[in-house]
């Protein structure tokens, strides 16, 4: 049900931007970098693609796989020393340039902090957290002193309106007892 183009953007960051990957370190000597894609798009880091860094635009010379993401080479970052500076930082793009979604599908910065409200009007609280399981995705809905895991799945959620920012479930009688 959700992409993971995920994570609102932090206030330095422009509001029209999206977090694509943290800059967790550097690798090598080149000036590469080693990335935590917050993105599952295929061709989000690919040579010859842009991202955003410091809110100028930066594009990928090389990439390859990492256990944690990407080892990416970015136009600008010469050498080791300046890529050990971007610890940290992350990368973004305009959120006019993320890929389309089949119905039904959401991004991840669409979800997080959304209400969560039961078909009978119950008021569960927001979603703070999406965890990525190998089938559904996992919304963490904390409010009232208590934490409620919904999985992401048909069967549960009823409707997602991302304008009014609710979302109504139908849970399973005794699930949150």
């Amino acid at each position: 049900m959700t992409r993971s183009e995920r994570t609102k953007a932090p206030a330095a960051i422009p509001d029209d931007h999206v977090v694509v990957g943290v800059i967790i370190g550097a690798w090598g000597l080149r000036g590469d970098v080693k990335v935590q894609a917050h993105s599952d798009y295929p061709d989000r880091f690919i040579p010859g693609s842009s991202v955003y860094l410091d809110n100028a635009r930066c594009d990928i010379l090389r990439v390859h796989g990492h256990k944690v993401g990407y080892v990416v080479g970015l136009d600008g970052v010469p050498d080791r020393t300046s890529a050990e500076l971007l610890r940290g930082k992350t990368l973004t793009v305009p959120a006019s340039e993320l890929p389309g979604l089949d119905d039904g599908t959401f991004f991840y910065f669409d979800i997080i902090d959304m209400a969560v409200r039961t078909t009978s009007g119950e008021n569960l609280g927001r979603i703070e957290e999406i965890l990525s399981s190998g089938g559904n995705d996992v919304y963490i809905v904390r409010g009232a002193g208590k934490e409620v895991l919904i999985p992401a799945a048909r069967d549960y959620i009823n409707e997602v309106d991302v304008k009014r920012g609710v979302m109504t479930v139908s849970l399973p009688d005794g699930y949150l007892d």
